[in-house]
């Protein structure tokens, strides 16, 4: 456990004094279109002509960022509050009639760190939690009238991730998780609480990824259950009384039937785990019935500290409720130990079981593959599963059905990085009882994707008819523009909401009349910085010399003059591929929007470089060598590049920077180690010792003790004496994810300036694995400017 606790009033004194003395600034023309207005978001309010207008917070300030926090089993907490660190919290709701444009605030002004929301499924009602100075609380608002019914003043737990408030299938009540322990006082550390630590293998193969956090003592179990414990509750709106379901426990779920009788419950059991997360402990779902009392315990599992790399849990996995069902459940279990190198003719089986759920369980489907639940149909026994081709990502999507009335239909089959022939994502809609299905009507469902292609993204809606696949076009991007489908909106459907944008003009919501042709404005987000205008962006394609298309989007500074070369800064992240096509196909819209988030490598455009930003870093073999080419192969990629671009006569190519974050940061410290192209790098938030994350990294699955040569040969601390370029090393102080904690950073560093190379290490006082505050992102900048002005220019 970690915690960081401090007083208000020197938590202000600190971060002022810190501020004056520590955190730079970067350079005017960066600095004036920082601070960009909020953009305007809408949710829409399913069947009818509603929607819920939205923005976010932008940037975490500093004093919040560092208020007291605790470090327990994975999870970083505000303890004073009982919930997760919540990051770009929305500011406001607004209830928008899409059809006369009259809009109504709905929250007031001193909720504004709003959590989450949920629109009951009668769509009468939306309910909300604020996240105020000592806790989260809920609040109910009548859509109609925009009033407040209930105001809640007992405090939500919402310390689990995802563990949120859930509309009743009666539209009338809340089922609440309540801090338990609110009435009782912290554990306070005792010499009792002092002892050694100790673990032992038993000889087991237990092969665990890196992570940060995690339990250490005996007391910190005692902080884990203080704060995670909650109690179920039952809240009547009308009335406000409150049930109370099932008994105190550490809960990950609390989800109804669809018919409203039971619960499917799943809750962490002890003992817990000195080596994983929370998201891996012991575990039971259990099935209450409406009092909340216990029908039965459908599986119990002990701490998941033996599944295989790349493999899945064994037993029931994924257990879920049929929406178009009363109360019948629907679970996967492997018939290969969770292990995918174990050749079995099904390596899944699916199982459903209806209440009163004291039958044997129903075997309906077998899967050669992993099997996965894409999604429930609104028609009753039809849902559409994945069988999933690991070794080849190749995924093949079925239309089947649960209850025997008709066998399956293949609807598609693609790798998993096929772009160019994605059908996209199904429709979904809500159905009376809340649950979301695959809209199906008249035998014909509703695709939207992105519409991937050589000349870049153009989405589309399609209906698409499950008999024989016809596809009928019912949206596509405009040209010169970047539009993508939102929903339908109306009780009829008639009408859809698409986002439009194009290089000049930035994101809004517009609202299309089929019937009509009439296309309506909805929100008003508005250009912020004429010089954004200035930005010239074009997203290009260049060839690897094993004939890979590769592609990137440029940014050409404001006064881009074709007569002079540029520096350069490519900034990338290295992904896998199975096949050469799919590695060669481009994302990316020429009409997006310039929109600049963060501390993005974007800024460096309006200070006088050019930006290759997403520039193709694949990394393409079979799943279980392509590594072993890692290092030639993005030498390839960043080699392209820089010749494409100088034979444009656009770039000086001995004023060459590189740069990434994570993934990215890892690649950009192995460039500098085996190439001469580059003056300088920019490494954020990286791994660079591969033998502290042993049992597997990204996408790789061999072991250290697998493919010693490869781990010794991509760890750039282990060839630090290489780097001789420049380099920036930056990470958040408190990066929880698994394999890039700090040490990374500070190990990297001294190992280069151990070798005499250039290094310096910026270390962000309590950012995590990206960098949240407006302080943290300002300097940063600085730091980037700074970097490329003193070896680029």
């Amino acid at each position: 456990m970690k915690s960081i606790t401090s007083a208000l009033l020197l938590l202000t004194a600190i971060t002022v004094c810190t501020f004056a003395e520590g955190y730079k600034l970067p350079p005017e023309d960066i600095l004036n279109v920082f601070d960009a207005p909020n953009e305007q978001f809408l949710t829409l309010v399913e069947g009818t002509d509603y929607a819920i207008e939205h923005t976010y917070e932008r940037y975490e300030s500093l004093e919040s960022l560092s208020q007291e926090r605790l470090s327990l089993a994975g999870q970083i907490i505000l303890p004073k509050i009982h919930s997760e660190k919540i990051s770009y919290p929305k500011l406001y709701l607004k209830l928008i009639n899409l059809k006369t444009d009259e809009r109504i605030d709905l929250t007031p002004r001193e909720d504004n760190r709003i959590v989450d929301f949920e629109i009951s499924p009668d769509r009468k009602y939306l309910a909300y939690l604020s996240q105020l100075e000592n806790g989260v609380y809920l609040r109910v608002i009548e859509l109609k009238s925009g009033s407040m019914v209930f105001k809640d003043s007992r405090k939500v737990n919402m310390a689990f991730a995802g563990l949120l408030i859930k509309w009743s299938v009666d539209s009338r009540s809340l089922i609440i998780p309540r801090v338990f322990y609110e009435n009782e006082p912290v554990p306070v550390k005792s010499v009792a609480d002092i002892a050694p630590k100790s673990e032992e293998s038993f000889g087991k193969t237990a092969q665990l990824r890196t992570y940060s956090n995690l339990l250490e003592t005996q007391f910190d179990i005692k902080l884990f259950d203080y704060y995670f414990t909650s109690r179920f509750a039952k809240l009547d709106i009308v009335t406000g009384n409150e049930t109370v379901l099932g008994k105190p426990a550490v809960y990950r779920s609390f989800i109804q039937s669809p018919d409203g009788k039971y619960f499917l419950v799943r809750i962490v059991n002890k003992p817990y785990s000195f080596t994983l997360p929370y998201s891996r402990f012991g575990y039971s779902y259990l099935i209450l019935n409406s009092n909340g009392n216990e029908i039965t315990d459908l599986v119990t599992k002990p701490v998941q500290d033996e599944i295989p790399i790349g493999g899945v849990e064994t037993g029931i996995r994924s257990p879920l409720w049929i929406p178009t069902e009363s109360s019948t459940l629907c679970w996967i279990d492997a018939k290969d130990d969770g292990d995918p190198k174990k050749i079995v003719p099904f390596r899944d089986s699916f199982y459903k079981l209806s209440a009163p759920f004291d039958k044997d369980p129903k075997l309906f489907l077998k899967t050669k593959n992993r099997g996965y639940v894409s999604g429930f149909t609104n028609e009753k026994g039809r849902f559409v599963y994945i069988d999933y081709d690991r070794d080849n990502e190749w995924m093949s999507t079925y239309y089947g059905s649960y209850d025997g009335s008709t066998g399956d239909k293949m609807l598609f089959t693609r790798s998993e990085n096929e772009k160019y022939e994605n059908p996209g994502e199904f429709v979904t809609a809500k159905m009376p009882n809340g649950f979301e299905v695959i809209k199906v009507k008249d035998g014909s469902a509703y695709l939207y994707g992105q519409g991937y292609s050589q000349s870049g993204n153009f989405p589309f809606l399609h209906k698409f008819s499950l008999k024989d696949g016809k596809k009928t076009v019912l949206f596509k991007c405009a040209d010169k523009s970047y539009e993508n489908f939102v929903g339908f909106t109306g009780s009829d459907n008639s009408r859809i909401c698409i986002t439009r944008e194009t290089t000049y003009e930035p994101r809004n919501y517009f609202v299309i009349d089929h019937k009509t042709g009439s296309k309506i404005q909805i929100t008003t987000n508005t250009d912020h910085a004429l010089v954004i205008r200035q930005i010239k962006t074009e997203l290009i394609t260049y060839k690897r010399n094993d004939s890979i298309t590769l592609s990137g989007k440029l940014y050409l500074p404001p006064d881009y003059d074709k007569e002079k070369k540029y520096p350069l800064i490519i900034w990338a992240y290295p992904r896998e591929f199975v096949e050469l096509s799919t590695a060669g196909q481009i994302t990316g819209s020429n009409y997006s929007y310039t929109r600049f988030w963060g501390a993005s490598v974007k800024y460096l455009a309006l200070h006088g470089y050019i930006v290759l930003d997403n520039a193709s870093m694949p990394i393409v073999g079979n799943i279980q060598q392509r590594n072993d080419s890692f290092i030639e192969q993005i030498k390839m990629n960043a080699l392209s590049a820089i010749d494409h671009l100088d034979s444009l006569g656009m770039i000086d190519r001995t004023k060459v920077a590189v740069g990434g974050h994570s993934y990215g940061a890892f690649m950009t410290a192995n460039l500098l180690a085996y190439t001469d192209y580059f003056k300088a790098g920019i490494a954020n938030s990286g791994a660079y010792n591969r033998t502290l994350t042993p049992f597997g990294f990204q996408s790789e699955e061999r072991t250290y003790w697998q493919a010693k040569e490869f781990y010794q040969k991509a760890s750039p601390f282990s060839n630090a004496e290489m780097i001789k370029t420049p380099i920036l090393l930056v990470h958040g102080a408190d990066d929880n994810n698994p394999g890039t904690y700090p040490m990374q950073s500070e190990r990297m560093y001294a190992a280069i300036k151990g070798n005499g190379g250039n290094a310096r290490l910026v270390i962000l006082p309590y950012e995590g694995h990206g960098y949240e505050a407006r302080e943290s992102n300002l300097h940063v900048l600085a730091e980037m400017c700074e970097w490329l002005d003193k070896y680029l220019k």
